[in-house]
């Protein structure tokens, strides 16, 4: 899937992440396989989110830094991934709304694709093997307690439905007729009794 690119200079990229499978290795994320894509080709003001050796991580351009998380995103269970970028200070990552990973960024704004990959490094068809959910852009970068309020609102349980009304026992044939000679003998009554 391809987005429009809305973020220039300071930034954070967010998603939901599931999967089993074993991603590329290196040292590099544009090595790895895409989460979030907007790198060119040599040296460009651009970024990668990807996964590379089982983690996060997140790569700025020009000069071309790398950072990894530390807690593997390949688990069979969903992780919420943060990259931040202050333009001309310090790029983060986060999972589960844990900082695990801190570098430097240069001081100008970007100048990479037009556009965002959500899940494939299309320039070397190497694509993330797993889900994506709730992809979101943001023109500034969010602090700590708003990355976490994003994931415990992502990870609060689902309030049950409240439990049907309990079935009303049907009655058999017989037991039929006896309420309705019953209920006959009481309107009798209570017509005599008024009358």
């Amino acid at each position: 899937m391809v987005t429009p690119r809305t973020v220039a200079t300071d930034f954070t990229l967010e998603l939901w992440l599931f999967s089993t499978a074993t991603s590329p290795v290196g040292t590099q994320a544009y090595q790895g396989a895409g989460l979030l894509w907007s790198d060119v080709g040599g040296a460009a003001n651009d970024f990668v989110l990807a996964a590379l050796n089982d983690r996060a991580a997140f790569f700025t351009g020009n000069p071309d830094t790398t950072v990894i998380g530390t807690t593997p995103i390949n688990d069979g269970r969903w992780h919420h991934v943060v990259a931040t970028r202050t333009m001309g200070g310090t790029k983060q990552l986060y999972v589960d709304a844990v900082l695990q990973a801190t570098g430097s960024t240069n001081g100008s704004p970007l100048n990479a694709q037009p556009q965002i990959m959500i899940g494939g490094n299309t320039l070397d068809s190497r694509y993330f093997n797993g889900l994506i959910d709730e992809v979101a852009y943001y023109g500034a970068v969010l602090s700590p307690a708003q990355i976490q309020a994003h994931f415990t609102a992502g990870t609060a349980p689902v309030a049950a439905p409240p439990p049907p009304p309990a079935p009303v026992p049907a009655l058999g044939a017989g037991a039929q007729l006896g309420l309705l000679v019953a209920m006959t003998a009481l309107g009798v009554l209570a017509l005599r009794l008024r009358g």
